[in-house]
């Protein structure tokens, strides 16, 4: 828990006292965004993100599908 106040504390740069005043919703959402800024910030981090990305995309890519079984030509 103390590690999810500090990145808090740095995230909007608000003493100790006010980040355990902020609700549970805004503190969670600003850990998460600290979090996510932290990844970003190296190649590794955003490779990383990036392969979040395409595990969590549920849509079907129609036109990727096709090529892959050669039913397009491009």
């Amino acid at each position: 828990m103390m590690k999810s106040i500090k990145r808090v504390i740095d995230y909007l740069n608000i003493s100790y006292h006010e980040a355990l005043e902020l609700s549970s919703d805004v503190f969670l959402l600003c850990v998460k965004n600290h979090y996510i800024a932290e990844l970003e910030s190296t190649e590794r981090g955003r490779e990383y993100l990036e392969l979040c990305k395409r595990l969590n995309t549920t849509n079907l890519d129609v036109e990727g599908f096709r090529k892959l079984k050669g039913e397009v030509k491009s």
